[in-house]
């Protein structure tokens, strides 16, 4: 960092003005809500030069790179600006390198290695001061240029191709109200879901992090022509202008190209719509007398009645375009028409007949007419006229001419959908099935034109077939004269599914004379060139993206979250059978494991499985508001907002229950509804076994339906032994005949003249264990074994005849006879005693468990280190504490014998760490303590006590176990030996060790905790995390390393003792770089990160003094939460992700503090 520009006679009027206009960009930022810097400037109309000329002095500088870093400290908001105008005015589509060639240009000088990373500190320095957030766009390479352009916007070369979408899409789909700000906004995101791929990665998440949607605003400004509104200062009216001039040279206002006439609900009957104009008169043909209409401000609605008209047309014309239409086709009966809610052609005409309650709705199609849905209802319809039960309903459409279209619904009728012309049809697409998949194939495909009333009406006439998908379009050439079969041919068009429309048009007429839809399939693997796959239909819209093909059919999802499954069934009639859910309710399931990645959706009422091994997350996508239910679990999802609810299967364990396993959908109008049902996969829920004189029976409830397993005792004789064995299997409704367990057992006298049954349950399922329970008592009694999944702990527990539960008072657990097993096997079986001891010691009733720690050692001895996977050591360790080791009582930790495991565990500490405390964005300071503490407790120490008297904070533990270890005699760690640096420490000064640490003569491992080599260990570690870190953790990242540098510079100033930890005597120096030289690579790669090590290196020091005084951490937490202008509780996340990136790190120097305070506070004390 350089040192501040001083006003000099030579410069401090100069510096005055350019204070000055600081002062006032700091004000408009300070008041103004603009999310990115670079929408500020048209502020550089007067200060551009100053900047220029400021910029220009460096040449007259020994250090530009100095001077330039103390014009962004003095004046941020004005370079910070300045900076972002560059790249505003210049930075287009290019890739990000070309970022510095325009600061390069801008600044004067070339930017070095060095000068780019002292550019990005003073840029961070700029986002602290201006309260701006730091969010880089990734933590990789390019991540300076990314922190600049997240703060530039849109660049202006890219905004004409902004501005061309904006306004295609206006056209399409309307304008929002200005005045209703959650409108703007979801206009903007609906415009980015629908248009984001046209554009750059800048471009998309500037619109994407314009949450308060200025961009669109501004689209309406000047769409509106706003008396403030000044094109020629932003670059974005400029671009609005070239592509609305032609409209505006023709004095007709843009509103008018988009509200056309539209047919509409007004609560009784449908009318046709007349949008305002703005003084411009609507030109009426009613029964054939013209008439002349001006609507109101909000428009004209004309009841559709065939007593009131019989023929009604329109006539518009807009700039350079003519739109005229029948709208009411008149004599030939009472027809219906729709327009798209967003304006554009006549889609829809033909015969209406209305259902008032009745279950079915008949459409009878002329030939010509067609019907098109879309989104589920036809287009200018409401949306919900009358209710409907959320159940399966079928959709039957024939293709045939002239068929009727019949739609059947649970209780009412109000939406009509279909698909038929005789004008336009496609042959060979019905002969060749694609192997039951219900898709229809053909590799030379053609398009049957009947030109029945489409003659030429003069020798001039033009006709042209139009071929267009979302980002694809093709025009042939036609003659009614030429043969009417037209080959087509997809080449260029984007593979996958596609809904393609054909349109055929006459030169100089605005409207389509036909038009068909069909689903197209582009471009499978087996297929090539121009291969055409569908089937004639239009209930798909805006899905391209979101189809996919399977075994069973199609499944579609639009922007909406709304879905639908066609399947398609080729028969004789060529019908197509649709089955979807109304109004929008389904079900998705996504399983996520090692091997499978994958979402499906399920139907309503299917029976799915709680646990198994993978992670299973259900999705309920739903439009009304509503809750769900299931048993004491209750979730209040905002479905009208989001449109979906999102839920791990995890949180229903505990709520499961026989009987009550059932996840209900509770609307707040309407019945609730039966989404899905849940049971534990071959889990005993609750069981019971009872022996008679000649039979036994095990009750298990598995799916909350009771199963009984029965097996005859033959030959029951007092004094003999008797075996028996069997099978149990499923039986749930509708059968099964898999296994769930084997049992055998035998039935034998004991001493006291009772008999005594022991049973051997055995499965496949881990998590139903693998045990044989030995009981004794009469015969007659019943004795079970109750497993409860829920809180994953077993309980032994005996049933009296009176079913009054008691617990056990003498057991014993035997495992199943049968081959030995290792590994992985052996280990889950010991976990598995382990969990059910620690359960008893948790409730208190560690005495009736007493008895079984013989075996738990026994077991725990046989466990062998070497033949396990460093993620069942990390699994058996996070076990061990989690699990028992906090609640276990004094005289069972001498069974634990760490040493057998401490070369396998300590060997590889980072991997241990890893899985002790998951890397997630949650990770925080009570997931830290939590772990820390419990190794305190199991490991052992002279902290412990420390701990557990309140004076040290375990927070801050993560090198214990290593300090722990160091201070038993003749420890020896992969080679370390603490006396070898005890002795140095003693004879040299403190000055003396940092000096004999940077020799290089000792090699070590990677993964000790002291040492040159381990502290590049540590740094290149702590690199690669922030590297490495998973795109959803990039905010925590970025903040973490914002606070690092706050901290650091509010902290990096103050004098040793008072704001740092430690003695007077002990100077706080900041390790960064210091055991590296000049010349070394890592030092340059360790730039970015200095602060963080800085702070970690701070923590770490902090952490050792407190055990020696009580209350610095404390007081050093307090002076961060200042430093960094946040709460306490900003403070332990930031701090908590630091330590959660930076572990290695933060261990190394928790063992250094702690050998050099031994050394030069402590007294040399062993």
């Amino acid at each position: 960092m350089g040192t501040y520009c001083k006003p000099n006679s030579r410069n401090s009027g100069f510096n005055l003005m350019l204070d000055r206009f600081e002062k006032s960009l700091r004000r408009k930022i300070r008041c103004g809500d603009l999310p990115f810097l670079g929408m500020y400037h048209t502020e550089f109309k007067s200060t551009d030069h100053l900047i220029r000329n400021k910029l220009a002095a460096h040449k007259r500088h020994h250090d530009p790179v100095a001077f330039l870093t103390d014009c962004f400290y003095r004046w941020p908001a004005l370079f910070g600006a300045y900076l972002t105008n560059l790249l505003y005015t210049h930075y287009g589509e290019t890739s990000t390198k070309a970022v510095y060639c325009h600061l390069e240009e801008g600044f004067g000088f070339k930017l070095s290695h060095g000068a780019r990373r002292e550019l990005y500190k003073s840029f961070l320095h700029v986002c602290a001061t201006l309260r701006l957030p730091p969010t880089p766009q990734h933590t990789q390479s390019a991540y300076m240029v990314r922190l600049y352009l997240s703060q530039v916007g849109v660049p202006t070369t890219a905004l004409p191709r902004l501005v061309k979408g904006m306004f295609a899409f206006a056209k399409e789909h309307g304008l929002p109200s200005p005045d209703d700000d959650a409108a703007l906004i979801a206009w903007q995101q609906h415009y980015l879901a629908m248009n984001g791929a046209a554009h750059s990665a800048g471009t998309r998440a500037a619109l994407h992090n314009d949450t308060n949607a200025y961009y669109t605003r501004w689209f309406l400004d000047t769409w509106h022509q706003k008396k403030e509104t000044q094109p020629e200062t932003n670059p974005f009216f400029a671009a609005l202008e070239q592509q609305i001039a032609p409209l505006r040279a023709a004095a007709v206002l843009v509103e008018a190209a988009l509200n056309l006439p539209s047919i509409r609900w007004d609560g009784n009957d449908y009318g046709l719509f007349l949008p305002p104009r703005d003084n411009a008169p609507w030109h009426l043909s009613l029964d054939d007398q013209p008439s002349t209409v001006y609507p109101e401000q909000d428009g004209v609605l004309f009841p559709l009645t065939a007593e009131r008209f019989s023929r009604i047309t329109a006539d518009c014309t807009i700039g350079p375009v003519s739109w005229s239409d029948e709208l009411w086709p008149g004599p030939a009966g009472n027809r219906f028409l729709v327009f798209p809610a967003r304006g554009g052609d006549l889609i829809a005409r033909g015969k209406l007949f209305r259902a008032d309650q009745a279950g079915e709705l008949g459409l009878t199609l002329d030939p010509g007419a067609y019907v098109v849905l879309s989104e589920f209802q036809p287009l200018g319809l409401p949306s919900q006229p009358f209710g409907f039960d959320p159940e399966l309903h079928v959709t039957e459409l024939d293709l045939r001419p002239g068929a009727e279209v019949v739609f059947r619904y649970g209780r009412a009728a109000a939406h009509f959908a279909g698909f038929h012309t005789t004008a336009l049809s496609l042959d060979g697409a019905y002969h060749q099935p694609l192997k039951g998949r219900g898709f229809f194939q053909s590799n030379n495909c053609h398009l049957l034109i009947d030109w029945a009333g489409q003659e030429k009406e003069n020798d001039e006439d033009r006709f042209h077939l139009v071929v267009r998908c979302e980002t694809w379009r093709q025009t042939l050439p036609v003659d009614p004269e030429d043969d009417p079969r037209i080959h087509l041919d997809f080449e260029g068009c984007p593979t996958g599914m596609r809904q393609v429309v054909f349109e055929l048009r006459r030169e100089g007429h605005g409207r389509a004379e036909a038009r068909l839809s069909a689903l197209v399939w582009v471009g499978l693997q087996r297929v090539t060139g121009g291969a055409f796959h569908g089937a004639a239909t239009n209930f798909v819209s805006e899905s391209s993206e979101n189809c996919e093909q399977r075994a069973d059919g199609i499944g579609c999802r639009d922007r909406h979250h709304r879905t639908m499954e066609p399947a398609f069934a080729l028969s004789d009639k060529r019908t197509l059978r649709f089955r979807f859910a109304l109004p929008g309710l389904f079900l998705s399931l996504r399983e996520q494991g090692a091997k499978i990645d994958a979402e499906r959706f399920i139907p309503l009422g299917s029976e799915c499985a709680l646990r198994g091994e993978t992670r299973r997350r259900l999705t309920v996508y739903y439009q009304e508001p509503a809750v769900l239910q299931l048993g004491d679990y209750l979730a209040r999802p905002d479905f009208p907002r989001k449109g979906c609810f999102s839920v791990d299967t995890a949180a229903f364990i505990d709520a499961v229950q026989p009987g009550n396993n059932g996840l209900w959908l509770v609307p707040e109008q309407g019945p609730r509804v039966l989404l899905a049902t849940w049971f534990h996969p071959h889990t005993v829920a609750d069981s019971s076994v009872e022996t008679g004189l000649n039979h036994i029976i095990w009750r298990f409830y598995p799916r909350a339906v009771m199963f009984e397993l029965a097996a005859e005792l033959e030959n029951l004789i007092t004094g003999q032994t008797t075996r028996w064995s069997g099978k149990s299997y499923e039986q749930p409704p509708g059968g099964g005949d898999e296994p769930l367990m084997r049992f055998e057992g035998e039935t034998s006298p004991n001493r006291a003249g009772l008999y005594e049954n022991r049973l051997i349950l055995t499965t496949d399922d881990l998590d139903s264990g693998l045990y044989r329970v030995s009981v004794q008592g009469r015969i007659g009694s019943r004795w079970g074994l109750l497993t409860d999944a829920r809180a994953g702990r077993e309980t032994l527990v005996f049933v009296k005849s009176n079913k009054q539960i008691q617990p056990i008072q003498a057991a014993e657990i035997l495992w199943a006879a049968g081959p030995p097993v290792h590994g992985e096997a052996r280990l889950n079986r010991f976990l598995r005693l382990h969990r059910l001891l620690a359960s008893h010691h948790a409730e208190g009733a560690w005495a009736r468990m007493e008895p079984l720690t013989p075996l738990w050692c026994e077991e725990l001895a046989a466990l062998d280190p070497a033949a396990l996977s460093d993620e069942l050591v990390c699994q058996w360790v996070r076990e061990c504490l989690n699990a028992g080791a906090a609640h276990a009582p004094a005289g069972w930790l001498p069974h634990w014998n760490p040493a057998a495991f401490r070369p396998h565990f300590f060997a590889q500490p980072a991997a241990r760490y890893r899985t002790l405390l998951p890397r997630d964005r949650n990770a925080s300071f009570s997931d830290c303590r939590n772990m820390v503490f419990q190794m305190a407790v199991w490991a052992g120490g002279d902290l412990h006590g420390l701990a557990k008297s309140g004076r040290l904070h375990p927070v801050f533990w993560g090198g214990f176990r290593n300090l722990a270890e160091a201070q038993q005699d003749a420890a020896e760690l992969r080679g370390f030996c603490l006396a070898r640096y005890q002795e140095a420490m003693g004879r040299l000064a403190l000055d003396d060790t940092w000096r004999w640490l940077r020799r290089a003569s000792w090699q070590p491992g990677e993964q000790d905790y002291l040492g040159p080599h381990h502290l590049r260990y540590a740094l290149a570690a702590l690199g690669r995390h922030f590297q490495r870190d998973s795109p959803g953790d990039y905010p925590y990242a970025g903040k973490a390393l914002f606070f690092a540098t706050q901290v650091g510079r509010a902290l990096g100033e103050t004098r040793a003792g008072q704001a740092h930890p430690g003695p007077d005597r002990v100077s706080f120096t900041a390790p960064a770089g210091t055991l590296f030289s000049s010349e070394t690579p890592e030092r340059t790669d360790q730039e970015a990160l200095a602060p963080a090590h800085q702070l970690i290196a701070l923590l770490a020091k902090a952490c050792r003094w407190e055990t020696r005084a009580q209350g610095v951490l404390e007081a050093l937490m307090a002076q961060m939460t200042a430093a960094s202008a946040g709460s306490p509780l900003d403070t332990r996340k930031r701090l908590g992700f630091l330590l959660y990136l930076g572990f290695d790190l933060f261990g190394f120097y928790l063992l250094f503090w702690e050998l050099i305070f031994r050394f030069d506070h402590d007294g040399g004390r062993p």
